[in-house]
C-alpha cells in the first residue's frame, strides 16, 4: 500500500498557476509551472509526470516541495552552487598558476608530484591536465 499523497496546493493558488502557465513563454519557468499544473490534476504519479516532462521524478518532487513551501516565488528560485566543490582552493590554484607560469614542470606527472608535496592534495591525472590547461608544448 502506498503512502497518501501530500496536498500540493497548500496555499490555495491553483487558479494562479493556470493563469501563470497560460501567459508564461517557453522556458524553465513554464516547465516548472507545467509540472505543478500536472500535479494539481492529481491523476499522475511523480514518475508519470517526470516521464511526461522528460525530467527525473526526484526533480518533480523537489519542485512540488518548493511550491508547497513557498508558492510560485520559491518555485521560480534557481539554486546556485549545486555541483561538486572545486578540487583546489582559490589560494592553492593561485600558487599552482604561478608555478605553471614560471615553467616549473615539463610534464603533468611533475605537476602532480608538486601538488601532492607542496599543497598536500592528490588529484587524478585528468584533473591535473585540466589545471594545466591542456597546453600544447612546442
Amino acid at each position: 500500500m502506498s503512502r497518501p499523497r501530500k496536498k500540493l496546493d497548500t496555499h490555495g493558488r491553483s487558479e494562479l498557476i493556470l493563469e501563470h502557465f497560460r501567459s508564461e513563454p517557453e522556458g524553465w519557468r513554464r516547465d516548472r509551472l507545467n509540472c505543478i499544473r500536472l500535479g494539481l490534476q492529481g491523476d499522475k504519479s511523480l514518475v508519470e509526470i517526470g516521464k511526461t516532462l522528460g525530467i527525473n521524478a526526484s526533480t518533480v518532487a523537489d519542485w512540488f516541495g518548493r511550491f508547497r513551501e513557498g508558492g510560485i516565488d520559491l518555485l521560480f528560485t534557481k539554486d546556485k552552487g549545486n555541483g561538486p566543490a572545486p578540487a583546489m582552493s582559490a589560494a592553492n590554484f593561485e600558487r599552482f598558476r604561478q608555478e605553471l607560469e614560471k615553467g616549473k614542470w615539463r610534464i603533468a606527472s611533475e605537476a602532480y608530484d608538486w601538488a601532492k608535496e607542496a599543497l598536500g592534495v592528490t588529484f587524478k591525472m585528468p584533473t591535473i591536465y585540466k589545471y594545466l590547461g591542456k597546453r600544447e608544448r612546442g
